[in-house]
């Protein structure tokens, strides 16, 4: 369980605080999402929670449409699916190692504290580590990209 406190501007006290209602699961692999905005400017009086409507994981988001998400990456024995978004990812490794796999074979092995900017470009998680690997994730959708993943 993922726990979640959001503060706003219309209460003096935490507008929600408790697990976030929206987990996606699917082989081991599981992706939380936290907090969404949409819109080039998030209104910061607008306090409404979009989570609770999302059917699926979306990855192709408008300019400037926000997802805040917690990753969970199983142990596999092979790569996941080499892919790219059309948004700028910032990641950061909160628990185990993974290596973060670029188009040309290259790889990036990450430990607990790494930070990840992915401007969009083609890559594959591998969790080699033999335990999970959970990473806080910031999506923002951007232009000049484009999606090959849901």
């Amino acid at each position: 369980m993922v726990r979640r406190v959001v503060g706003g501007q219309s209460k003096p006290h935490a507008l929600i605080e408790g697990a976030a209602v929206k987990v996606f699961k699917q082989d081991g692999f599981s992706l939380t999402e936290i907090w969404a905005t949409e819109g080039a400017a998030p209104d910061l009086k607008d306090e409404r929670d979009l989570t609770p409507g999302f059917d699926r994981v979306r990855m192709d988001l408008a300019p400037g449409a926000t997802r805040f998400r917690i990753v969970e990456f199983p142990p596999t024995d092979s790569p996941g699916v080499m892919h790219k978004t059309p948004t700028v990812d910032y990641l950061v490794v909160l628990e185990g190692e993974i290596d973060l796999i670029f188009h040309d074979g290259s790889a990036a092995h990450l430990k607990p504290g790494d930070c990840v900017v992915q401007l969009g470009g083609l890559h594959a998680w591998h969790n080699r580590s033999g335990r999970p690997t959970r990473m806080a994730a910031v999506a923002v959708g951007g232009v000049g990209g484009e999606n090959t993943l849901g």
